[in-house]
């Protein structure tokens, strides 16, 4: 019998014995080792030349670290360095070994076969030493794609500087440095407020045990007088746990303030410099994220041009902050006592310690000449509180079907509509001004008609106003009410008061309201005629309207028509550029998309582009084979030949893939999933396996029902009366979803299918597949990847079935795409505004890890929920990726590509997610769990230590009173905006909510 690599070491036992094979084996062992050991210390040598870095010497690293990014680059490296040491130690020690067996085989062995054992030994090291090399040569390559799109990223310059400095001064250096991080960014704190954490968590401890003494704080004491407290010995523990925790947290807030001072004290007092020079005025642009700087004569000019408009303001001479609340005071209990007002109505709104308005104003740093948009920041006035209910009470009134409730809404809406994209146009129509130009009065008598009805002869006749009906009392007050909440509202700027007499103030509750209800009537009384002049469909955000009308329509006469209503509400109208036009963050464009083929070699390009991405994130967690097999299948119907035009060209990374395209950044989601399928075994290359084997390592009830219903399928037994038993059957339908993302997936299945079809001569009709998805509830992309398992049948019959199922499948799955993320007439995507800097949250800023994820996170479901196709959102999410690697936002590309991934499984989890509330009685529902009554504590945010402490405040209160749900919110330090306060000051003799000591004029003692 010849010798090959298969029997070798079979026939050298018969002939020379265990002690010689175990040698030969131990020689081709380790001569397998040194091949390998050479392989990676030239990887490892390649890294090291070209700088790149592999995953395993890449830690992770604590977000409170990351700032020392040359000292952790630097650690790796030499993890790399001492790796390749390691190396070479290794290989010295396999060659010792080779030598030394080598010997004992050459004096044990004949010459011939010792060469023909060495030369089958050579033959094996060989396909080994080519398979690790070409994985090292994969691996490489994505590391230098990786190190290639990182260097790319920081040195782009998609984005705008976020300083816009428009005043004489020249910033410096360190100013500059100071102030790039945008005004919300945070610094450590240098200062711990004990005052402020002893009290919260005093309070947290009263809240848990209630009052533990006979007096409160405020209770008048003798000097002398001892107060004793009435605590448990449980209590005693608790209180003496949870000081224990706090003394811990305050050593390391003071550890954390020393660590820090030295590197954030220049930057404060950088700052604190810039906030004294009163020649200039930083603050934040209206409706982006940016520094603006401004000469402060130029800012006070704009705001008194402003403000010195005589039909809109007036300054005032006397503050009638007193007199207003005093007499809304009054009148908040006269409705009170004539039942108009709850008592909690009457508290909420009873205004106490009064402040006039604040005004200022954002720059528009996206318009010629940078205008002001004016702001009255309404808290703390006597009719702020009033107007919050109001607005709260009175919202069902703005309801209409025109306007946009949410962009998500608004988005699928459009989806959904059935019109001619080609005999069509967009437009967008904005109102100037709109809530100054508001008319109060006619609006107000809109709110009490649509309240009260038509307004009653009562308040015509010579009638006492208690003999009115009550729809005109009710009726008056109301009125009333509306008019203190809007008119004459009083404000300050500049150490000037001034007064509204037009409009709603910008920053009220009630402005909203009022521009909604008064442009809803606009709209219904224009409606007739804006249709007739082809007005098709109208939406509205506030003062921006999307607009779609015949092409042939007249856009001037429309305008004219709407600006004939009212001589304040004036419009502005802009219409589509190259099919696209932009309202709100959405970025519209008409397209004449259609999907009604059925011809696999007809679908659209751009829902192939679709399905290809979707399907390759999914199969290539199953099997990269399982994903090459689909290729393959397209590859017939499209050959790369007819894929030269620009939309077709979307499909050549995916059907003809370079190998950087592989590991390009289309794949993100790929990235950070293993490829674990190294390792299984392929059924068609075993197909002798044992059963016991198969049965016990591959999901056993999983296979046993499989068989159940397949030979009931060969007795011809109906799909609804196949005896599975309900725990069965719901076992089945759990477990088949998590099997398919298994790597052994195919295996099992293959075995399941072939060992019943083998056995009992089963055929399979073509309705087989249909059938089986049914009693397994299997989404589109499981029963595709059931089909792509079942090509590896040994049936070749069944392989056809399931190959023409396949293509059934990816007819009907590409329909539910072009339903689901394609419109037939519009395309939607994110808009962003040509001033927009790309400043985010910054990942030095210190503040809590949730924050990060949601400024982020938050990008994402935005791109996931407005775009229309997944092409955009490929694009969307490279873009959010570029932005928050950039170093200006410093993100770790790990950590924007996992929020990717973790934002798309929730996604899809909630469109493929079944609630079970729909099979649960109401009544079930709300005696399952009784809702917890939450505590809130603030806690100072000084890193990982704010979360450990939350967490034991956490569980002392679940052993003291497990029916509170505590919990703990983490506050940041102030940010940057802090030091350049936009609004006046209020004199303090003038405020409220502060701590006023009075020195007696006879001796020492103050009174507080």
């Amino acid at each position: 019998m010849p010798i090959t690599k298969h029997n070798y070491l079979k026939i050298l036992r018969q002939q020379y014995g265990p002690y010689i094979t175990n040698n030969v084996f131990y020689y081709g062992k380790t001569l397998f080792k040194i091949s390998k050991i050479k392989c990676d210390l030239s990887f490892l040598k390649s890294c090291k030349r070209e700088k790149v870095l592999p995953t395993f010497v890449q830690f992770k690293v604590p977000s409170t670290h990351l700032s020392h990014q040359r000292a952790i680059q630097n650690c790796f490296r030499e993890i790399l360095i001492n790796e390749i040491k390691v190396k070479k130690r290794q290989l010295t020690e396999c060659y010792r070994i080779y030598n030394n067996l080598k010997s004992l085989l050459d004096s044990d062995l004949h010459k011939k076969i010792s060469d023909e054992i060495s030369i089958i030994i050579n033959e094996i090291d060989k396909g080994k030493v080519t398979s690790v090399t070409e994985r090292h040569i994969t691996k490489l390559n994505k590391l230098r794609e990786l190190k290639n799109f990182s260097e790319d990223i920081k040195h782009s310059s998609t984005t705008i500087s976020p300083i816009k400095n428009y005043s004489k001064r020249v910033l410096t250096r360190d100013e500059t440095l100071a102030l790039e991080n945008g005004l919300d960014f945070i610094f450590p704190s240098l200062k711990f407020d004990d005052e402020t954490f002893i009290a919260n968590i005093e309070t947290l401890f009263v809240n848990l045990l209630g009052y533990c003494s006979e007096k409160t704080d405020y209770d008048e004491l003798d000097l002398d007088e001892r107060i004793s407290y009435n605590l448990t010995p449980e209590q005693l523990c608790l209180a003496t746990k949870l000081r224990k925790s706090c003394d811990t947290f305050r050593q390391h807030a003071r550890k954390s303030i020393s660590r820090y001072k030295k590197e954030i004290d220049p930057i404060v007092k950088t700052l604190k410099n810039l906030s004294k020079d009163k020649t200039i005025y930083i603050t934040r642009p209206d409706k982006v994220r940016a520094v603006v700087i401004l000469e402060r004569s130029d800012y006070l000019t704009k705001m008194e041009l402003i403000l010195n408009e005589p039909k809109t303001f007036k300054q005032l001479d006397e503050d009638p902050t007193i007199q207003k609340e005093d007499k809304l005071q009054r009148k908040l209990l006269h409705l009170k006592n004539i039942g108009f007002l709850t008592d909690s109505e009457y508290k909420f709104t009873r205004p106490v310690g009064s402040q006039p308005g604040k005004a200022y104003g954002l720059p528009k740093i996206h318009k010629d000449g940078v205008p002001l948009r004016p702001i009255i920041s309404a808290c703390g006035t006597f009719n702020y509180k009033l107007s919050k209910l109001l607005a709260n009470k009175l919202k069902h009134l703005r309801t209409s079907p025109t306007i946009v409730i949410d962009t998500f809404k608004f988005v699928k809406e459009l989806q959904n509509l059935k019109l001619n994209t080609t005999n069509i146009k967009m437009v967008s129509f904005d109102i100037v001004s709109l809530f100054t130009r508001v008319p109060l009065a006619r609006t107000i008598d809109l709110i009490l008609d649509k309240m009260y009805g038509p307004i009653h002869t009562c308040s015509f006749s010579e009638l006492k106003r208690t003999d009115w009906c009550s729809k005109c009392q009710h009726r008056y007050e109301l009125k009333w009410l509306l008019d203190i909440s809007t008119k004459d509202s009083h404000f300050i700027f500049n150490e000037k008061l001034y007064c509204q007499t037009e409009g709603v103030a910008m920053g009220s509750p009630l402005g909203p309201l009022f521009a909604d209800i008064y442009i809803n009537y606009l709209e219904s009384k224009l409606k007739r005629r804006l249709d007739e002049n082809g007005v098709l469909y109208w939406k509205r955000f506030v003062d921006d309207c999307f607009v779609l009308v015949n092409d042939n329509a007249d856009i001037n006469k429309l305008l004219g028509i709407l600006n004939s209503f009212d001589v304040d509400i004036q419009f502005t109208v802009e219409t589509e550029k190259n099919n696209s036009i932009s309202f709100l963050d959405i970025l519209i464009t008409r397209t004449n998309f259609n999907v009604n083929e059925t011809d696999l070699n007809t679908l659209p390009i751009e829902l192939l582009h679709s399905f290809l991405r979707i399907t390759k994130e999914r199969l290539s967690i199953v099997s990269v084979e399982k994903y090459e097999q689909l290729l393959n299948l397209l590859r017939l119907q499209y050959p790369r030949n007819k894929l030269n035009n620009q939309k077709s060209s979307l499909l050549l990374p995916f059907l003809y893939p370079s190998p950087i395209a592989l590991v390009s950044s289309s794949c993100i989601l790929l990235t950070s999933i293993q490829k674990t399928d190294e390792t299984s075994t392929n059924y068609q290359k075993h197909p002798n396996v044992d059963e016991h084997i198969i049965l016990s390592e591959h999901a056993t009830i999983v296979v046993q029902l499989l068989h159940r219903y397949l030979l009931a399928y060969r007795d011809s037994q109906p799909i609804d009366q196949i005896n599975f038993g309900m725990t069965q059957l719901n076992y089945l339908q759990q477990e088949i979803s998590s099997l398919i993302y298994k790597p052994n997936f195919t295996e099992v299945i293959c075995y399941a299918f072939d060992n019943v079809i083998s056995e009992t001569s089963l055929e399979i009709s073509p309705d087989y597949f249909t059938s089986l998805r049914k009693i397994l509830k299997l989404n589109r992309v499981q029963e595709i990847l059931l089909v792509f398992a079942l090509h590896d049948s040994i049936h070749v019959k069944f392989q056809a079935l399931a190959r023409g199922h396949l293509l059934n499948c990816l007819r009907e799955f590409f329909q539910t795409i072009s339903n689901t993320y394609e419109s037939n007439l519009f395309s939607t995507s994110i808009y962003r505004k040509p001033t927009f800097t790309g400043l985010l949250l910054k990942w030095n800023s210190y503040v809590p890890h949730s924050y990060k994820v949601s400024a982020i996170s938050s990008m994402i479901y935005r791109a996931i929920k407005i775009c229309s196709s997944y092409s955009s959102m490929h694009i969307e999410f490279e873009y959010i990726q570029n932005l928050a690697l950039k170093k200006k936002n410093d993100y770790p590309l790990k950590f924007v590509q996992n929020q990717i991934k973790k934002t798309l499984n929730r996604h899809f989890e909630g469109l493929n997610k079944i609630s079970n509330e729909t099979l649960t009685k109401p009544d079930e529902l709300d005696n399952k769990e009784m809702k917890k009554e939450q505590v809130f504590i603030d806690l100072p945010f000084i890193g990982i230590e704010t979360k450990m402490l939350g967490k034991k405040i956490i569980d002392l209160a679940k052993y003291i009173r497990p029916d509170l749900h505590i919990q703990p919110i983490p506050r940041p330090p102030p940010a940057i905006t802090t030091f350049f306060p936009q609004k006046d000051k209020i004199n303090k003799n003038a405020q409220s909510n502060i701590v006023y000591s009075i020195s007696c004029s006879d001796c020492d003692v103050g009174y507080i």
